[in-house]
């Protein structure tokens, strides 16, 4: 039996009705999917925040965190690629939203390459008042994190995201957006803790500044690895 012929105007009739009864509320679907997970109102400790400082130099700029601090010096952790000399003997200053300010000396400076993360320490005096940020433990996919770093205007940005992908080898994937002033920046769990450093972020493929961040067990391997080349205890 020979089929009727469709009209032009049946066509597009058709192909919206599957836009509407389909397509349409699969896109919603998955968006409901995506707001059903409770994001929880950003609040980080000012006194964290405080502690989350930026490196500038000639060359540009990025984010850190101070991890450890003493009577006498305070211990930032950063992505390597903040604090790598091109070879222009470039000077890098660490400014805090309190104002204080200081150059990092270059001879306390240690880069991993390998990983992208970077460790350098600064000469503090009794007027210092932040603190370190701990550690904190692993985290797993879908977990909301906290990022906090400096955008590429020089303003503090706070955003909440999740891990995207499982864990691999270290490696976390945030499906919040990051910039170049990102860099360096911690991520942050829900009581405040480090649970890792951005480092990098994917570009092109349909994606569009998707984080890469170094899990906390990978920095405390470098700040280890800091220590004992600069005979630290």
């Amino acid at each position: 039996m020979k089929l009727p012929k469709v009209s032009k105007t049946t066509k597009i009739g058709i192909l919206f009705a599957i836009l509407i009864g389909i397509i349409l509320p699969s896109a919603i679907f998955i968006y409901q999917i995506r707001m059903y997970i409770p994001i929880q109102e950003i609040t980080v400790k000012p006194s964290i925040s405080d502690s989350i400082v930026k490196i500038e130099s000639e060359y540009g700029q990025g984010s850190g965190v101070i991890v450890e601090r003493s009577d006498e010096y305070i211990t930032i952790l950063t992505a390597a690629h903040v604090l790598a000399d091109p070879g222009f003997g470039l000077t890098f200053t660490v400014t805090a939203d309190n104002g204080w300010s200081a150059e990092i000396l270059t001879d306390s400076i240690y880069v991993d390459t390998a990983v992208d993360l970077g460790v350098c320490r600064v000469p503090i005096d009794e007027s210092f008042t932040l603190s370190a940020v701990p550690m904190g433990q692993g985290i797993d996919f879908g977990d909301a994190v906290t990022v906090v770093g400096y955008g590429l205007f020089g303003e503090k940005i706070t955003t909440r995201c999740y891990i995207a992908v499982p864990p691999t080898k270290g490696e976390l994937i945030l499906d919040g957006t990051v910039n170049p002033g990102n860099s360096g920046c911690p991520v942050l769990n829900d009581n405040d803790e480090i649970v890792g450093i951005v480092v990098a972020k994917i570009i092109g493929g349909g994606f569009e500044g998707i984080g890469i961040t170094h899990s906390v067990d990978i920095c405390k391997n470098v700040l280890e690895r800091y220590k004992i080349l600069r005979g630290l205890k």
